[in-house]
């Protein structure tokens, strides 16, 4: 057995889950087979989380091992903020994130307080949003 910071993991070549466990009812035992995933999703799962190809991770209280699509979002945002700045790169991902949902979206609701304490909300369509920032940033790149 090993520590890695967290709790135990068992390397890929030693017990199985089961006789790390004992006689000790598991989780899975008492789970109903409804609620457990497929063969092939869960080897999916694992095929997409690096640390699983060389052991078992027992220890997912709040520190799982990262599936590959986390590590390269926050490589990602790493490296953002090495070259523009913590603020910056969160404020850019911010504008990434709404504009995205935008493009997608049908309608976009905001809500606030005013200075009374009133509840102040308005709609708006969303419907060729899409077109419109493009056209947007078409406009801009042509001004430079």
């Amino acid at each position: 057995m090993k520590r890695d910071g967290g709790g135990p993991t068992l390397a890929a070549d030693s017990r199985s889950a089961a006789d790390y466990i004992g006689n000790q009812p598991s989780l899975l035992s008492l789970m109903s087979v409804s609620t457990l995933s497929t063969t092939d999703q869960l080897a999916a799962w694992r095929a997409d989380t690096p640390g699983c190809a060389h052991r078992n991770h027992l220890n997912n209280a709040g520190a799982a091992l990262m599936p590959q699509p986390v590590i390269d979002a926050i490589t990602e945002h790493v490296t953002l903020e090495s070259e523009i700045g913590g603020y910056e790169a969160a404020d850019t991902r911010a504008d990434q994130e709404i504009q995205a949902a935008m493009r997608t979206g049908i309608e976009m609701v905001v809500e606030t307080r005013s200075g009374q304490g009133l509840l102040v909300r308005d709609h708006y369509p969303l419907r060729g949003a899409a077109t419109a920032m493009d056209a947007a940033a078409i406009a801009c790149v042509r001004r430079r």
